[in-house]
């Protein structure tokens, strides 16, 4: 086995898991503060999720809401980044990092669920930093790769004045790539295809969407009942186009040519190799490039995670209305969402009841669906509703 084939034969060993589980708990300073939040800003994120609620944008319209103007996404939860051209090429070393990849190297990870407890909205003006703690390392047994570990990160953000705004509960499955590719569960799956007459019922229902949304008119709490659906939002089929514009509304950074390549050799964890072609690229190229994703079982360019989270966000702010707040979410990846796959997400009030703070809130069960009829996601959330008084 040649250097550039080390990330395709990675394993999970009782010392990695030994000293990931040393590291729970220990507090680490994970991001310098955010630059403000800006309309503009908003509106790249919103335009990668394909959401376009006004609170969210619209000064004018903002402006008459209980929020008195423009507030953020409850998913959009940005920070500084310590990805400057000189960090990126200092070796990992010993820093602890979520997903351990000094410990772990070539063990394939996917991100695969989240949790979110949400305090109070974002503003215009804004400025987040978080700390971010190791939380949990479950050791669990995969259908597609045999022994896996889910690793928590605990992720607290803050705002300039030092208001807590939100806790992130996000989960990431470690997996063996050379079992993943044995067991053969996903890479036998058909790419997608559709009939020009799905594709006019799709345009149909895109059209009448936006008339969904509660907006203005306020859901009041009495008048919620347990066991009434939702509304259905699709989100597809999904392209190149989307994942790239995904990664971009979120702000992240990537380096090219001579940066890149040396923060491989700093980060090897993060490097793959084409061993037909020699290129090295890193691990984001998997979502984009056929041949990293089926090294890791995947047949074709899927999803980044966090897609669905968004997804499940905008199901719940469309369905709940502007006088709403929605308390927390959660969000779990049963399998992923492939090139070429149409989502159907919706949902169902599953709860109704006053907090521990008196609030009036009611749950939520959540779900997405896929054109061939799996349930690729399921998620929960809890709303606060206005109530009549």
């Amino acid at each position: 086995m040649t250097a550039g084939e080390d990330w395709l034969f990675g394993t999970i060993t009782d010392e990695a898991l030994a000293t990931l589980r040393s590291r729970i708990g220990k507090l680490r300073s994970d991001s310098p503060q955010s630059d403000p939040y800006t309309r503009d800003a908003i509106i790249r994120y919103m335009a990668s999720v394909g959401d376009d609620n006004p609170l969210f944008w619209d000064e004018d319209y903002a402006a008459k809401t209980r929020w008195g103007g423009v507030i953020a996404p409850p998913r959009m939860l940005l920070t500084g980044s310590n990805r400057t051209p000189r960090a990126v090429t200092e070796p990992i070393g010993d820093k602890i990092t979520f997903m351990g990849e000094d410990v772990l190297k070539g063990v394939f990870a996917m991100i695969s669920g989240t949790r979110i407890v949400y305090e109070r909205p974002v503003r215009i003006g804004d400025r987040l930093r978080t700390e971010s703690t190791p939380h949990q390392v479950i050791e669990r047994q995969s259908k597609m790769a045999g022994r896996s570990v889910e690793l928590v990160n605990k992720i607290d953000y803050t705002n300039q004045n030092d208001e807590h705004v939100a806790t992130v509960y996000a989960s990431v499955i470690r997996m063996e790539r050379g079992k993943a590719r044995e067991s053969r569960k996903y890479l036998d799956i058909p790419a997608a295809a559709y009939e020009p007459q799905d594709m006019t019922a799709l345009s149909e229902h895109y059209r009448q969407e936006r008339g969904q949304r509660r907006g203005a008119t306020p859901r009041y709490w009495e008048d919620t009942e347990v066991g009434e659906d939702m509304i259905t939002l699709a989100k597809g089929p999904l392209t190149i186009t989307d994942i790239v514009a995904f990664f971009l509304g979120q702000g992240a950074t990537y380096y090219t040519n001579r940066i890149k390549h040396l923060e491989l050799i700093a980060n090897p964890a993060a490097r793959l190799v084409n061993v037909d072609t020699n290129i090295e690229d890193e691990w984001t190229a998997a979502h984009w490039d056929e041949y990293f994703a089926r090294q890791s079982g995947i047949p074709r360019p899927y999803d980044e995670g966090p897609m669905r989270y968004d997804d499940m966000a905008h199901l719940v702010t469309d369905w709940m209305g502007d006088d709403a707040f929605l308390r927390e979410i959660t969000v779990t990846l049963r399998a992923p969402n492939l090139l070429g796959d149409l989502s159907w997400c919706t949902g169902k009030v599953t709860g109704k009841r006053q907090d521990d703070e008196g609030r009036k809130v009611v749950d939520l069960g959540l779900w997405i669906i896929n054109q061939r009829g799996e349930r690729t996601t399921l998620g929960a959330a809890t709303v606060e509703l206005p109530s009549r008084g």
